[in-house]
């Protein structure tokens, strides 16, 4: 419910960024936010993350987000840690869990990875 009304005061609003931030939220964005809150997500994290808040200039995060708060749309921080384990035929990426698909090895990649907290965060959303 609270989905369906995050848009309109979006696009009503007097100035004209968040005029085009609500905009910006197509029938495709929200659609992917419901699967994605459906898949466990929690809602302002989906929200945040679809709009790419982390990149808009701070006064215009900040009014989007005291925005969305008068919604009830909530942005949570994350602080518990995430780590990655391997067991046999499955990998979890913090509480996620997928199984390993079977390919040749010569054509996947041996990269360096450095663990980082955003980027686990990030692999943990990805699955």
């Amino acid at each position: 419910k609270r989905i369906q009304t995050m848009s309109e005061p979006l696009r009503t609003h007097t100035d004209p960024v968040l005029t085009g931030i609500g905009n910006m939220l197509t029938m495709r964005r929200l659609i992917a936010i419901c699967r994605a809150v459906a898949n466990g997500a929690d809602l302002g994290n989906s929200v945040h993350t679809s709009l790419l808040t982390r990149f808009m200039p701070a006064l215009t995060r900040q009014t989007l987000t005291q925005t969305l708060n008068s919604i009830g749309i909530l942005e949570t921080t994350k602080v518990d840690d995430v780590t990655i384990t391997s067991d046999n035929d499955i990998l979890t990426i913090g509480s996620v869990s997928v199984p390993k698909l079977r390919g040749d090895k010569e054509l996947i990649p041996n990269i360096l990875f450095y663990e980082n907290k955003n980027q686990l965060y990030l692999l943990e959303d990805l699955l």
